[in-house]
C-alpha cells in the first residue's frame, strides 16, 4: 500500500508539472522467490518463479499501454535500453555487454533470438554453482561442483510451463547447442 501510494504521488506530481507524458517511468522490483516450489525456498535458481521480474515502463508520449509477458529484459539491460530510448544510443560504451532492448520496449516486437545468461555461483567457491541460458522458449542450465558438471537441465517452457520435466537427456542436439553458446 505504501509503495502504491508513493508511486501515485510521484505520478501526480509529474502530471501537475506537465512532465508526465514525456517522462520515462520505470517501476520494477527484485526477482521472485520459489517459496517451496521445486523444493526451493530461495531465489537463486533458474526456475521461472525466481527469474521473472515485475517491471512497468511508462512513457505516454512514446509507448502504447500493453501487457508484455515475453520480453526478457534483465536489470543490466536497462542501462543501454534507457539511454537509447532517450536518444543517447551513440553514447553507450562499446564495453557494455548487456542488450539495448529499446525497440522491443517501444514497439512490443520481441527478438526471438535473444538469449539471456544466467549465473549463480557460491561466493566462496566460484567453481560451484549454476550457469545457464534462457531463450523465449527454453531454460538451459548446468550445475558444477568444484568445476565438474554434475547436472544438466533443459526445460521447454512452451510445452512445460511449470518446468517439471528435464528434457536434457532427450534433446541432446539442443543441449549441445546451448552448451556451445554457454561457453562463448
Amino acid at each position: 500500500t505504501g509503495v502504491d501510494e508513493n508511486v501515485g504521488r510521484l505520478i501526480e506530481e509529474l502530471k501537475r508539472l506537465k512532465l508526465f507524458d514525456n517522462t520515462i517511468v520505470v517501476f520494477t522490483s527484485d526477482h521472485g522467490i520459489c517459496m517451496g516450489v521445486h523444493h526451493s525456498a530461495g531465489k537463486d535458481i533458474y526456475y521461472e518463479e525466481s527469474m521473472k521480474v515485475p517491471m512497468i515502463i511508462s512513457w505516454p508520449q512514446q509507448i502504447k499501454p500493453r501487457v508484455d509477458n515475453h520480453t526478457m529484459i534483465a536489470f543490466g539491460d536497462m542501462y543501454p535500453t534507457l539511454l537509447s530510448m532517450m536518444g543517447f544510443s551513440k553514447d553507450i560504451p562499446q564495453e557494455v555487454q548487456t542488450f539495448d532492448l529499446s525497440n522491443e520496449v517501444l514497439t512490443g516486437k520481441n527478438k526471438k533470438d535473444l538469449v539471456q545468461p544466467y549465473y549463480f555461483v557460491k561466493f566462496d567457491n566460484h567453481a560451484t554453482g549454476y550457469r545457464g541460458l534462457r531463450t523465449d522458449r527454453y531454460t538451459y542450465a548446468v550445475h558444477a561442483t568444484d568445476g565438474k558438471i554434475d547436472n544438466v537441465i533443459l526445460f521447454d517452457r512452451t510445452n512445460d510451463p511449470h518446468e517439471m520435466n528435464n528434457i536434457a537427456s532427450q534433446q541432446l542436439k539442443l543441449t549441445h547447442t546451448f552448451n556451445r553458446q554457454l561457453k562463448t
